[in-house]
């Protein structure tokens, strides 16, 4: 059944696959660190040497534990993502260049001796043999679907369970919404994990035909029927101190940053946004005015009170 899912939330708008991909790492990572962390200030016996080493080593050994385990994930969640929204190549499912030349010797013998490869030339051809690359993109796309959760189906998926780590740990939420139109795409925020979530559901309305003799699936707009809803919403109060440092620390552990412009969730609405920052009042919102390096005025810097809102009606 199709519905609508609405939240007024603080949030900060991330780039979806990063923030998949770090937060996955961060969990992963995170015993490890905290292990090292523990022994570097309670270490002791004999061959133990951790407790000696300088804190700053200890925190240079950590960031490195965790970039390493980030870029390894990226790959993983951008291969999934690359294929769901249809934006990869057919080399793309090769996952090494060992792999990739292998094949390219394989489609041209002649070639072979001279190991070297025309990427263009061997794209072209694979995308004439699909059936060679076709099993591996369509098991990522199954994979990021499982991965994040079919829509009306996120709360068991494998990003769920990393979610209730990133509010356990830093009080926050991570929104994600998967769009759909002529190209795919995801987008996603940090959110205050303190929200409330309003859903709305659209009737279906089952129609038969009896000139087709057929049974017809139809939602009620198509039938020029509307569905409204109208509840009382109280103002969020204004951004407390406490509030905005979760937002600070979660980006600078997560490694994220702010992704608005490029944003396929937020980029369209730009303006609006702009023009509700010029006749807002910074006061009344908790937060301050910011000058760019252009000398113009941010009033509203992130996290911003964002009206978040999915539209879903079957599988996306």
């Amino acid at each position: 059944m199709p519905k609508a899912s609405v939240q007024l939330s603080w949030a900060t708008p991330v780039e979806a696959v990063e923030a998949c991909a770090n937060l996955d790492a961060y969990c992963q990572t995170k015993p490890v660190i905290h292990t090292l962390h523990l022994c570097h200030a309670f270490g002791q016996g004999e061959g133990v040497v951790v407790h000696r080493l300088p804190k700053e080593l200890i925190i240079q050994i950590a960031e490195y534990i965790t970039e390493e385990r980030r870029e390894e994930e990226y790959k993983v969640w951008a291969r999934m993502h690359d294929c769901w929204s249809d934006d990869c190549l057919a080399t793309d499912h090769y996952e090494t260049e060992t792999e990739l030349q292998a094949v390219y010797d394989r489609l041209y013998p002649d070639e072979a001796d001279m190991h070297i490869m025309d990427e263009d030339k061997l794209e072209l051809k694979l995308r004439q043999y699909p059936s060679v690359w076709l099993p591996d993109h369509d098991e990522n796309v199954s994979l990021w679907r499982a991965w994040t959760g079919d829509s009306g189906h996120r709360s068991d998926s494998y990003l769920a369970r990393l979610r209730r780590t990133l509010i356990e740990d830093f009080g926050l939420n991570l929104w994600m919404s998967h769009i759909q139109g002529d190209t795919r795409s995801s987008g996603a925020c940090l959110v205050l994990a303190t929200r409330k979530e309003l859903t709305f559901r659209t009737r279906i309305v089952d129609v038969y035909d009896e000139d087709a003799n057929r049974s017809l699936m139809r939602t009620a707009p198509q039938h020029r029927a509307e569905s409204g809803h109208a509840l009382p919403v109280a103002a969020p109060a204004p951004l407390s101190a406490e509030d905005r440092s979760k937002f600070t620390r979660a980006m600078k552990v997560l490694g994220l940053e702010v992704w608005a412009q490029d944003s396929p969730i937020y980029r369209d609405n730009i303006l609006a946004a702009t023009e509700a920052d010029a006749n807002a009042d910074p006061d009344a919102l908790g937060v301050g005015n910011r000058t760019g390096e252009d000398g113009a005025t941010d009033q509203m810097p992130w996290p911003k009170l964002l009206l978040l809102m999915q539209y879903a009606g079957g599988d996306y």
